[in-house]
Order: structure tokens, then sequence, then C-alpha cells
């Protein structure tokens, strides 16, 4: 929820509505080391105390965005017979 609430108060504060506003205020959040401080009076959120940061494509959750110079298939992460995009290691 502490998470959530960072990304809904990065939105407040800046109205962006481009598309990658999302990806910018994670990374800002991440960077400035707002997810670690105490709650204040303009955001309400609480500190995380631990922040796990995997290497792209090691993770559980990755952002395919970074992938945009070529197709997935081009990349080997997609399988056309089985219409299924793969993990950096070819599972599903």
């Amino acid at each position: 929820e502490t998470y959530l609430r960072a990304m809904v108060a990065q939105f407040d504060a800046t109205s962006c509505k481009s598309k990658g506003c999302d990806q910018g205020f994670h990374n800002y959040l991440y960077y400035s080391g707002q997810l670690g401080k105490v709650d204040d009076e303009t955001t309400s959120v609480g500190a995380i105390s631990k922040l796990l940061v995997h290497e792209q494509g090691k993770g559980v959750i990755n952002n395919l965005g970074a992938l945009r110079t070529k197709p997935l298939k081009e990349w080997g992460m997609y399988d056309a017979e089985k219409e299924l995009v793969l993990n950096w290691d070819g599972s599903t």
C-alpha cells in the first residue's frame, strides 16, 4: 500500500498524463530515496524498510518497454506458434 500511495502522490503532485509517467514516478521514488522516508504532511506515505532491486530480466515482473527497438520475436521472447510471450530464459 505504501508504494501505491507514493505513486498516487506523485501523480497528484505532477498531474502528468504522458505515456511513461508511471515509470518516471517509480524511478524518482526509488533513486531519490522517497520510499524509505517516514510519513510527512504532504504525502502521508509510510516508509518502506527494505527495497530489493532485481537486474532487468531477473525479477518476477519486467518492463518490456526496454525492448522496443525490435519485435519480441527477434529478441527470442515470443513463441508465435503458441502465441506466448516468453521469459528471458525461454520459459513461460
